[in-house]
């Protein structure tokens, strides 16, 4: 059976770590399974629980799922190397027929976190299930050229290069309104940067795999039509603290001229007093 980690959304701390199959939610949560998302089946709903079938036959049961909006829990699977996290119901708590999976780097994300953070779920795309590049590479030995291409998988990382390049552009224009970029802002924009290049990356690969036709041509296209990485601005309020480092710079400077004059008067007065 899988170890099976869940963590509290809302303090972010390790609320259960142990090899079972089954876990009851008391509270919004994480639920990170260590087992790669090439072995699940599916996931299904069973009442208020979601049912993670692998394809070994074993079962992972977490109870109380759908006692709460769907937002509310989420299930990550770990292979040991990345994390996915795996969207697999509507708003209505109704079973999708694909599992979509995300890839994230950290479920820090997926925790109660501030709105810059919450987005970074979406800035290395989604990928569904089965949609790797050997999925799409072609095998001179088992296809011919007249043999109808699959390029379901290419289009899903397409897709996720898309979505990583929208998510990186929606965070830079959110960390710019108010004018002021934080060193932590920096870093979640260069991530979000450096993710969607890696997508874009995956996803030429992937198009590059497939043999040529229509479809190979259109996901090119759309390929070609993601805008260039984002820009990320440099650092402009080094310490937080809602103003801007040059202004700051610029009035210290003020400061000290106003204090060098008052220093000067004040020698010049003393200097007079004696009228000499």
């Amino acid at each position: 059976m899988p170890n099976i980690a869940v963590t509290s959304k809302e303090t972010q701390q390790l609320l259960l770590s142990a090899d079972t199959n089954t876990v009851t939610l008391s509270e919004n949560s994480v639920v990170k399974i260590d087992t790669a998302i090439e072995d699940v089946a599916s996931i299904t709903r069973e009442g208020n629980a979601a049912i993670v079938n692998l394809k070994n036959g074993e079962k992972v049961v977490i109870e109380s799922y759908f006692d709460d909006p769907l937002d509310s829990h989420h299930i990550v699977f770990d292979n040991g190397e990345q994390l996915y996290w795996a969207e697999f119901a509507n708003a209505a708590g109704e079973i999708l027929p694909t599992i979509k999976y995300h890839f994230i780097e950290t479920i820090s994300p997926l925790l109660y976190a501030d709105t810059l953070a919450a987005l970074m779920p979406w800035v290395t795309g989604a990928v569904a299930a089965g949609a790797t590049i050997a999925a799409v590479g072609s095998d001179s030995d088992s296809a011919s050229s007249n043999t109808p291409v699959d390029s379901t998988a290419a289009e899903q990382l397409v897709i996720a290069a898309e979505e990583a390049q929208q998510a990186a552009e929606d965070l830079l224009n959110q960390a710019q309104e108010d004018g002021l970029i934080t060193s932590e802002e920096q870093a979640q924009l260069q991530d979000a940067a450096d993710a969607a290049a890696e997508a874009k990356d995956t996803a030429q690969d992937a198009v590059t795999a497939l043999p040529e036709s229509a479809d190979k041509e259109e996901l090119q296209d759309r390929l070609d039509a993601i805008n260039d990485p984002i820009t990320v601005p440099p650092v402009n309020d080094a310490d937080g603290n809602g103003i801007d480092d040059a202004f700051e710079a610029a009035e210290a400077l003020v400061t000290d001229a106003e204090n060098a004059h008052q220093a000067a008067e004040d020698v010049i007065a003393g200097a007079q007093e004696d009228g000499l």
